[in-house]
């Protein structure tokens, strides 16, 4: 007993004092009975009305924090003091237990058939803003002043920060053996047929472990989460110009980390709306300059690089970009950077995709047939599928300094939020 307080004190002073890369944190995560009803999907793949629906049947859902809005359908109010409101109320209810030493936390999401597993932790906001977090997408000003504003008012971080990093055997292991020795916190299944188990992990000397492996890997990739911890990071800056204190949790952000072996990226597609005068034959030909097209009988998901599926005037093709339009620059041949290049600047003059309201990304999730009927029902005039970008393709973007061109990842599964909270 006497032993395991001195490695506690041990910890607690090595957790104080060395800037690791990943730090244990005492969570708020919700109660077993209650993780099925709380958990909700990130606050960005759900419409404000899906998101009403949703609580419409299900009152506890977390959807009620992180899109407030649900509880102000008049438009009156402030979404941000709804938020900590139905924050707090959850709290004094019962939703959610707290842990009372800084604990890591085993998060493993299993879906068809494969699992990702990864490590729940709070990340150093001065890795983020010098580089040693690297990212590879631009954010949007204003979804980041909506996360600012949520995390202000809650005084929380509600959602994870999805990051991947380079699969290591030791990290693996300690991974592999304590989901096989101890109990979970919570196991349930949600949206898409996902289960979701998570483990606490409360032992000193594997928690020293999991720091000391992690302060020998020498980058972290955001996969997807750029605008909460964007956030964090500005949240961060402000209370400290207050206070001066770089010790308190605020400057952490909440995180969980997934080898890079076990992430799936599917496919993130696009749609081409409001083109005026748009003539089908034109279109096809002005295309075949840059790519060769075929048509298919039934919708074409791309099998391979610089291939894409295109529905257009009702009719589904594939496209095979020319090789003399491939540069042999790893940025440049990204299939979706080829795709604003070629179709998107080239055809329409979208110079600007992320601003741009004639273009629209549709995750791969949706599937092909929502796509099609986009076009169908005249809501669109172009579809277009592309093939998933790779984990090896986002690492080597982001090792260069570069952004990808935006929407270029949709990462499935994706990270429930209400499960497990920070407090800054």
């Amino acid at each position: 007993m006497l032993a395991q307080i001195r490695l506690r004190i041990w910890a607690f002073f090595l957790w104080e004092f060395v800037l690791a890369l990943v730090r244990p944190f005492c969570a708020l995560r919700v109660k077993s009975e209650w993780a099925a009803q709380v958990a909700s999907l990130p606050y960005d793949v759900v419409s404000s009305e899906e998101a009403r629906a949703i609580v419409a049947q299900n009152s506890k859902s977390f959807l009620r924090v992180v899109k407030p809005e649900v509880d102000l359908s008049d438009g009156r109010g402030d979404p941000y003091h709804k938020a900590k409101e139905n924050l707090d109320r959850m709290i004094q209810e019962g939703y959610f237990v707290s842990d009372e030493s800084p604990c890591f936390y085993i998060y493993r999401q299993t879906w068809q058939g494969r699992a990702q597993t990864g490590i729940v932790a709070t990340c150093s906001v001065d890795e983020y803003l010098d580089g040693t977090i690297l990212k590879h997408e631009q954010t949007r000003p204003d979804k980041e002043n909506d996360r600012i504003l949520l995390m202000e008012a809650c005084q929380m971080q509600t959602g994870l920060v999805f990051l991947a990093y380079k699969a290591h055997q030791e990290m693996d292991q300690i991974m592999k053996s304590w989901t096989h020795e101890k109990p979970h916190s919570f196991s349930f299944v949600g949206e898409h047929e996902v289960e979701h188990t998570l483990w606490v992990v409360n032992d000193p000397v594997i928690i020293d472990k999991i720091q000391r492996i992690f302060a020998e890997i020498p980058s972290l990739y955001v996969a997807d989460g750029h605008h909460r911890s964007a956030a964090a990071s500005k949240v961060a800056q402000k209370m400290r110009e207050k206070s001066g204190d770089r010790k308190k949790e605020y400057n952490y952000f909440l995180s969980v980390l997934f080898p890079d072996r076990d992430l799936k990226i599917l496919e993130y597609n696009r749609l081409v709306r409001g083109l005026e005068s748009f003539r089908v034959e034109e279109f096809l030909k002005r295309m075949t300059r840059y790519f060769s097209i075929k048509p298919s009988p039934k919708p074409y998901r791309p099998q391979k690089p610089h291939e894409w599926g295109m529905y257009v005037g009702g009719s589904w093709f594939s496209l095979e970009i020319h090789r003399e339009f491939l540069s042999g620059d790893i940025y440049k041949d990204l299939d979706v950077a080829l795709l604003q290049e070629w179709v998107f600047s080239k055809q329409f003059g979208i110079t600007d995709p992320r601003r741009d309201e004639r273009l629209e990304f549709v995750g791969g999730i949706r599937g092909l047939s929502y796509l099609q009927n986009e076009v169908d029902e005249g809501r669109a005039q172009i579809a277009l599928v592309c093939h998933p970008t790779s984990m090896s393709e986002l690492m080597a973007v982001a090792d260069r300094r570069m952004m990808m061109p935006p929407k270029s990842t949709w990462f499935e599964p994706k990270l429930l939020s209400g499960l497990i909270l920070h407090r800054i």
